[in-house]
């Protein structure tokens, strides 16, 4: 059963592919980078936000692209490594690459559990609070969240805990709200539900985590101008993502809390925005192995390269070759009607002479036959019976 799926899948173009993937993973990132470092200063959060996304969509697009135009190992081919090895080490990388999947997918399933948990446990918040918010967004009470946090995205709810309403001035948590409101005005749920399933599916490579974390960086960066806006005061939201410092988010993230990305980096570019530089480049550790990516996929695709079907031309002999070739001649196709002829051919009264003076025209003249051509007994049937039935009664 496993042997027929993944031959139907096709096990070693989807290993070309994962392998493939090495090098153009690092190459998106580089470009990403560098694209990032010349316009980081000019791009507000929400330019920066849609540059990190568009990265990650190329990542994702990057391996479909590259599996379909793979040709499939078939026909004579020009190998430079044994096949046999080549067919041995691709489906294990596709078997490593599946229960990677698998797992980051269980790890999903589980954030989307703990996420139907949460709600399950809420209850309404107060009256009053939830007025303040846009329908059909609910504002509920949950034991088990330490900041606010969105769930859901066609139902959307925001989270708080237990002491939000009482450990809090009014104005912290009018700051603190508008935030979870951005992110529901901003479709962030849904955004960050396929964030996560492109993790999942491309976690091997060092340079999607990268990107996946700037995406999330930029997305608070983004909710908390809006939040700064509605609430015209950066000092007051500052001082209210200041009590959230010490609060460390859930383990398994299945929301957006309102303490995501590096809260200390938040709260100085609310303070000191002109002296805030954004980090374009990735840690030293991921660095070094997007380099070692990238060279592991250069030799990859100079291997495949290698290993790719190489049609052998047809060598012509030119002085075989007859360039004056004689024309066709069809059969002819049998007449429908035999003539009297051909029936008489098969019979044992055939007669030539007979045949022939029947096969004269009747305007030509019949043509006189030499008595020595007839032998007996045609000459006595010609000079007596014939002369005979010829000759008029009474006579």
């Amino acid at each position: 059963m496993m042997v027929n799926f993944l031959s139907q899948f096709q096990v070693q173009k989807l290993g070309w592919t994962l392998l493939h993937f090495l090098w153009q993973g690092t190459a998106i990132a580089l470009v990403y980078a560098m694209l990032r470092r010349l316009l980081g200063r000019s791009l507000s959060a929400q330019g920066r936000y849609v540059l990190s996304c568009s990265a990650l969509v190329a990542m994702a697009v990057a391996p479909p692209l590259t599996f379909v135009p793979i040709p499939a190992a078939n026909g004579r081919a020009l190998w430079t490594v044994s096949p046999a090895e080549s067919q041995r080490l691709l489906p294990a990388v596709v078997a490593l690459w599946l229960l990677g999947v698998l797992a980051f997918s269980i790890r999903l399933f589980g954030g989307w559990r703990f996420a139907a948990r949460l709600r399950a446990t809420a209850h309404p918040a107060p009256a009053g609070w939830q007025q303040t918010l846009e329908r059909p967004v609910r504002l509920l009470v949950s034991p088990l969240v330490d900041v606010p946090t969105v769930i859901g995205w066609l139902r959307p709810a925001i989270l708080v805990p237990v002491e939000f309403f009482t450990g809090l001035p009014a104005e912290h948590i009018t700051a603190l709200l508008a935030h979870e409101m951005a992110h529901i005005r901003r479709h962030d749920y849904l955004a960050s539900i396929l964030q996560s399933i492109a993790e999942a599916v491309l976690f091997y490579h060092p340079a999607v985590w990268w990107i996946s974390e700037q995406i999330r960086a930029e997305r608070e960066l983004c909710c908390d101008d809006i939040a700064v806006a509605a609430s015209g005061d950066a000092v007051t939201y500052a001082h209210a993502l200041a009590e959230l410092e010490s609060r460390q988010p859930s383990r398994l993230k299945p929301a957006l809390a309102a303490n995501g990305g590096s809260l200390v980096n938040r709260i100085r570019r609310l303070i000191e925005p002109a002296n805030t530089i954004a980090d374009s480049l990735p840690g030293p550790g991921a660095a070094w192995a997007m380099i070692l990516l990238w060279a592991a996929g250069l030799g990859v695709a100079a291997v495949h390269g290698a290993q790719q079907p190489v049609s052998t031309p047809r060598v012509v002999n030119l002085n075989s070759v007859n360039l004056n070739p004689a024309p066709v001649s069809w059969p002819p196709l049998p007449s429908p009607f035999p003539t009297l002829a051909s029936k008489a051919r098969n019979t044992l009264l055939y007669d030539p002479v007979f045949s022939a003076q029947l096969a004269r025209p009747r305007n030509q003249g019949a043509a006189p036959v030499d008595d020595n051509e007839l032998q007996l007994p045609w000459r006595k049937w010609l000079n007596e019976d014939v002369t005979y039935i010829a000759k008029p009664s009474g006579s």
